[in-house]
């Protein structure tokens, strides 16, 4: 999907290179994912210690949507901003409009699914 991204943006990358940067941003997930779930099974919570709604602990549609705002996430999402434009040849503007949308349309699968841990 963001090769096709890419493309549309006017980028010029392959795919190897995209693929490795993905691989890239999903270590920094799973770090996080590592982090909630450690932290759950040693204290007995609820796996999502990283994410605004682990502080506030809400259910339903916004305690789905903030599940999705969590520290590795946002982390992820810098980092895909300030990448994008290294390794996909676009400008800084174009990243950081498409890490806007793809992050947006997150939050908004967040709320419309809207699964509290």
């Amino acid at each position: 999907m963001m090769y096709l991204i890419v493309k549309i943006a006017g980028g010029d990358t392959t795919f190897k290179h995209l693929v490795s940067f993905t691989i890239f941003l999903a270590f920094i997930i799973t770090i996080g994912q590592i982090i909630n779930y450690g932290v759950a099974l040693a204290a007995g919570t609820d796996p999502n210690v990283t994410s605004i709604n682990g502080l506030l602990g809400l259910d339903g549609k916004m305690g789905g949507a903030l599940n999705m705002v969590e520290i590795f996430t946002i982390w992820s999402v810098i980092l895909t901003g300030t990448g994008l434009p290294v390794v996909a040849s676009i400008s800084r503007r174009a990243a950081w409009i498409i890490v806007a949308v793809l992050s947006i349309v997150t939050i908004v699968i967040g709320f419309l699914m809207g699964t509290g841990y």
